[in-house]
C-alpha cells in the first residue's frame, strides 16, 4: 500500500478535523438537545453546552492531528487558530446575547482542547509506530 504524501495528510487534516466536530456536535444533539436551542436561558445549559465544545475540540484536535502524522504540533497549532476563526464568527453572531464569562469561556478553552487532542494523537501515533516496529 502506498503511503499517503504529507502535503495531501495536511490539506486532509484541518477539513476532517473540523468534519469531526460537527459530527460530534450532531450525534450529542441526537442525546441531549438543550445546549443546541436556540435560546440559552439558564447558566446550566450554558455550562453543558461550553463543556460540550470542549470535548468536541479535543475530538477535533485528535482527529487532525492523527491525519496529519508528522509535525504533529506544528498542525495542531494551525487548526488551533482555524477553530480559534470559526469560534470567534460564533461570539460575534449566534452567541453574541449570551453572557461574557461563556464567550471568554469557549475563546480560552481552545488552546487546551488542542493540547489536550494533540497529546491523544501522539498517543495513538506512538502506540501505532509501536505496534507497526
Amino acid at each position: 500500500m502506498r503511503r499517503i504524501p504529507p502535503w495531501l495528510r495536511t490539506l486532509l487534516a484541518f477539513p476532517l478535523g473540523l468534519a469531526a466536530i460537527v459530527l460530534f456536535h450532531r450525534l450529542v444533539a441526537l442525546a441531549v438537545p438543550a445546549p443546541y436551542a436556540d435560546e440559552l436561558d439558564g447558566d446550566a445549559i450554558r455550562i453543558q453546552m461550553l463543556l460540550l465544545a470542549c470535548a468536541a475540540g479535543i475530538v477535533g484536535s485528535c482527529v487532525a492531528g492523527l491525519i496529519a502524522g508528522r509535525r504533529l504540533w506544528l498542525h495542531i497549532a494551525l487548526f488551533t487558530l482555524l477553530m480559534a476563526a470559526v469560534d470567534a464568527s460564533a461570539v460575534a453572531g449566534v452567541l453574541a446575547p449570551q453572557p461574557v464569562w461563556l464567550k471568554v469561556g469557549l475563546l480560552c478553552s481552545l488552546p487546551p482542547q488542542a493540547a489536550l487532542g494533540g497529546l491523544l494523537a501522539a498517543l495513538f501515533l506512538r502506540r501505532r509506530r509501536v505496534a507497526v516496529a
